[in-house]
């Protein structure tokens, strides 16, 4: 059974990790939210990482196509209104 509230906890995780990461055509230079990629990246990873070892190997691969997903919109919306 699908769970949503682990879809979004997964994509919201992966979206702050895409939104975060640096923006190299940046016309503003840098910007604040670039300092916490480290941050969303640490915490993406643990999740990742916990859901492996709660769930298994199924639910852990979609845990990181989920997030994948969210860091590819995460880098769509940062490229648009950067």
């Amino acid at each position: 059974m699908f769970m949503w509230k682990y879809f979004i906890l997964y994509f919201g995780a992966g979206f702050a990790v895409g939104l975060s990461t640096k923006v190299s055509n940046s016309i503003a230079g840098k910007r604040p939210i670039d300092a916490l990629y480290p941050m969303f990246a640490t915490i993406c990873t643990a999740l990742i990482i916990w859901n492996f070892y709660k769930f298994g190997a199924t639910w852990g691969l979609l845990s990181i196509i989920e997030a994948v997903v969210g860091i590819f919109v995460g880098r769509i919306v940062s490229h648009k209104i950067y």
